[in-house]
């Protein structure tokens, strides 16, 4: 899919992260050895988000949707939508979407809808809320949640043989109709033959009486790691030439990550300056699936993007499916963009 969205934009972020944070070599065996030392050096491994044992994706939703209520950040009356990005639902039903809305007895009228995606779910969603916004009155807006809550802490230390990198989070993306001229080019791909690269077969219906814990399968890693390096900055240059952009044009670049080193090879194929890609966000945060895309823009801009001056940037995102997806688009005048942390 190829396409050009027109006169939208993204009019806040907010990031929401767990209290907790676990340091590298801290869950690893061994600790700081010269081997565990080694890994967390080429892979860019460092410290990760990790919730309570009990906290769900849903929670973590509503305390940002709280947060941004009572900051005034934006009204009932504005919402038009409620669209939630994750890989991780709570439940097959309720949806997250209906959780948040019935959480603030918020008007029949808005639409709620889950989207199940993982790692391309960032640049998905806000395909969604592009188009949702085409059906909404002028004035309304969407609300772009993202979140997955996988890696829980069950309340004793937890030691690991393999490095683990994934993190909990969740974010809020506010999206709306602007009566400036602009575009945003947008493109996303699909693999499905793919899709066993990354894939998680366990608790659906088709396989309703599993047992044991419920974890993402790679096929392998080194072959997914291999597949988007053939394929993410190829597209990147088809969605550039698609869209009539100079690369050298874009301010910033902002790639999901498994691991520094993935996102290292992309700009060097691309032949991108590294200090326009945001290198270090799983050093930060670790994996946080989609949401991360979110949060690296905070944490690369923060109250930067509050003001008028335009920041031309590069949104992508790869994942499950196979999916990979980007979009070309300006942030400014941002009403508010920050992260914050809660007690979940």
């Amino acid at each position: 899919m190829e396409t050009v969205f027109r006169n939208k934009r993204i009019s806040g972020i907010l990031g929401i992260l767990p209290e907790t944070s676990c340091d590298f070599e801290e869950e690893m065996r061994g600790g700081a050895t010269p081997r565990n030392l080694m890994i967390k050096r080429n892979m860019g491994y460092g410290k990760r988000y990790r919730t309570k044992k009990d906290t769900t994706t849903a929670q973590l939703c509503i305390k940002g949707m709280q947060y941004l209520l009572e900051k005034g950040y934006i009204e009932k009356e504005e919402i038009g939508a409620i669209l939630v990005i994750s890989f991780s639902p709570d439940y097959y039903v309720p949806h997250i979407s209906n959780q948040i809305h019935g959480a603030f007895e918020l008007p029949v009228d808005i639409l709620t809808v889950d989207s199940w995606a993982g790692c391309s779910g960032y640049i998905k969603g806000l395909m969604q809320a592009f188009c949702i916004l085409e059906a909404l009155d002028e004035n309304k807006k969407v609300l772009l949640f993202t979140g997955d809550v996988r890696n829980r802490l069950n309340g004793e230390k937890e030691i690991y043989d393999t490095p683990p990198y994934g993190g909990d989070g969740a974010s809020i993306t506010i999206v709306e109709n602007t009566e400036y001229d602009c575009e945003i080019p947008f493109m996303m791909k699909t693999n499905g033959e793919a899709g066993s690269l990354v894939s998680n077969r366990q608790g659906a219906y088709a396989d309703l009486y599993h047992t044991g814990k419920c974890d993402l399968h790679l096929d392998t890693a080194r072959e997914s790691f291999l597949f988007y390096q053939q394929r993410v900055p190829d597209f990147v240059q088809q969605l550039a030439d698609y869209a009539h952009v100079d690369l050298n044009e874009v301010e910033h670049f902002f790639f999901i990550q498994a691991n520094e080193l993935s996102v290292r090879k992309f700009a060097d194929k691309l032949a991108i300056d590294k200090d326009r890609v945001s290198m270090d966000l799983v050093a930060k945060y670790g994996d946080m699936s989609a949401t991360l895309n979110p949060i690296g823009i905070v944490d690369h801009y923060g109250s930067e993007l509050l003001g008028g001056d335009g920041h031309f940037v590069l949104i992508c995102g790869y994942g499950l499916g196979a999916e990979w997806g980007g979009a070309f688009l300006t942030l400014n005048n941002f009403i508010f963009c920050e992260n914050i942390t809660t007690d979940l």
